[in-house]
């Protein structure tokens, strides 16, 4: 049942802020008519009828995430997150990009320093960047399973480093599934995250950003 953390009254219809969706459990008392909004994201909702439950929801917020790392050099007064290449993914849990630091966040949280969670059904916005020493390839990854049709690749023979970019509609269908950018299995490189040269002296950053519609 959700818990009511503040409420406005105005005549018989009162404005509350509830910490779940009001018609969880035996539903959230409040005469018809009236609004809350869920302190969990969740969205607004509506009392359309008498009964505690009959709440309905008018609108979701939305919920985003970046997530990030960074080489040396300039900016990053930390540690490189990138000492060592990315492995071709050999078995569960292997050849996944690391985006061990956390940017601008709301609604979706990290599982580790290389899988995330997306929380509901539905479907999602996917960008990734990465930048390696060798051409390669990169590839989302939900509950374990690679998503073909993400596929990313830069295949540029030349020196100078490969900048990966990826952008895809993802479906997820249950609830907190884990997404990771992986090395794909089969590839036969492992790839280096290019860090700076000297005439480029900002640290490279590494991201990957989220959003469901």
């Amino acid at each position: 049942m959700a818990n009511i953390l503040s409420k406005i009254t105005n005549g018989n219809v009162i404005i509350i802020v509830v910490d779940i969706d009001p018609s969880t459990g035996g539903g959230t008392v409040a005469s018809k008519g009236s609004f809350a909004v869920a302190k969990d994201g969740s969205g607004f909702y509506y009392k359309f009828d008498n009964a505690d439950i009959d709440w309905i929801q008018g609108a979701t917020s939305n919920k985003l995430a970046m997530f990030y790392g960074l080489t040396t050099g300039t900016g990053n007064g930390g540690v490189n997150d990138y000492p060592a290449p990315i492995a071709v993914k050999t078995s569960a849990g292997t050849g996944r990009v690391p985006f061990p630091r956390d940017g601008a966040a709301f609604g979706i949280v990290r599982n580790d320093a290389s899988s995330f969670l997306l929380p509901d059904i539905g479907i999602y916005d996917v960008t990734f960047n990465v930048h390696t020493t060798e051409e390669g390839q990169l590839q989302l990854e939900l509950n374990g399973v690679a998503l073909d049709f993400s596929t990313a690749s830069n295949a540029n023979p030349t020196s100078g480093g490969h900048e990966i970019n990826g952008t895809c509609l993802v479906v997820n269908t249950v609830p907190n599934s884990e997404l990771a950018v992986i090395n794909p299995t089969g590839n036969g490189t492992a790839l280096t995250i290019t860090t700076v040269d000297g005439v480029l002296t900002h640290a490279m950053a590494q991201r990957i950003t989220i959003s469901k519609r």
